[in-house]
């Protein structure tokens, strides 16, 4: 289970922070820490890309992108435990050579 500082964290970092119930949080509160951060980071990308595609780009393709462009690999090299997820996407921004606009 994700421990609830990792979860606020998470939180802090969304548009779940200004509403009183959050349904990612629920989801967020039965998985590891590691894989709570990563779902995010795919989320958070899923959510870019989209914008930039002007749709919704959807789950598949997300994963594909998280994978395929090497998102998943920074992913498994900058992840640490307790570490805050800002300082994780900043990683993974700065081992991939990319900008704010990705991730």
């Amino acid at each position: 289970m994700a421990k609830k500082a990792t979860i606020e964290d998470i939180r802090s970092t969304c548009d779940c922070a200004t509403i009183k119930y959050c349904p990612l949080e629920k989801l967020l509160e039965y998985m590891a820490d590691r894989l709570a951060e990563q779902y995010k980071c795919i989320d958070v990308l899923k959510d870019k890309q989209s914008r930039k595609a002007g749709k919704d780009i959807g789950w598949h393709k997300a994963c594909e992108i998280w994978v395929e462009e090497g998102y998943a690999k920074a992913f498994a090299d900058v992840w640490r435990d307790n570490m805050t997820h800002k300082k994780l996407c900043q990683g993974i921004r700065k081992k991939l050579n990319k900008g704010d606009d990705c991730l």
